[in-house]
């Protein structure tokens, strides 16, 4: 939602906070690494290569330069488990035989609630100058129209 918001015209950025990130975390387990004779540094490269960040280009709007980036090939639990971490005797070791891989959450920096249920605010920011009026209404419309594509499950409401 974030970076849509941030392309109205009169928007400095959106703060959010509150919600939980989605991570894949590897915990490798050294008895089985040595083993198959892999390093952390093979593991860790292995990890890099299942999971890409491919710049695209880049657009200019305004003035500024954004990045397109397509982040993180991987998608699942499963892809990381398949990844071949190193070769051995012509026999491929997979990074699930090596570590065991799970979803977890990245560390908290704070946290969200509405009505005592967990929640993710967002906070659009106005360029100084902007006419305030004009620049909600235009947040509020592509907010409606955001909200339109969202996954099944999730509410927007503005508070």
């Amino acid at each position: 939602i974030g970076p849509q918001l941030r392309s109205v015209g009169g928007v400095a950025g959106v703060d959010s906070i509150g919600g939980f990130a989605k991570t894949f975390v590897v915990e490798p387990d050294p008895t089985k690494l040595a083993s198959f004779g892999i390093s952390y540094s093979e593991l860790g490269q292995a990890l890099e290569n299942a999971n890409l960040a491919v710049g695209a280009n880049y657009y200019n709007k305004g003035g500024e330069a954004y990045l397109v980036r397509v982040d993180s090939r991987v998608r699942t639990v499963d892809e990381i488990r398949n990844a071949v971490a190193a070769t051995r005797g012509g026999t491929p070791i997979t990074i699930g035989q090596i570590a065991n891989v799970r979803v977890g959450g990245d560390l908290r920096t704070g946290a969200g609630s509405m009505n005592g249920q967990e929640a993710v605010i967002g906070t659009v920011l106005m360029l100084i100058g902007q006419n305030s009026r004009i620049v909600a209404e235009q947040a509020t419309q592509k907010l409606d129209q955001i909200t339109k594509s969202l996954p099944p499950g999730i509410q927007v409401k503005v508070v």
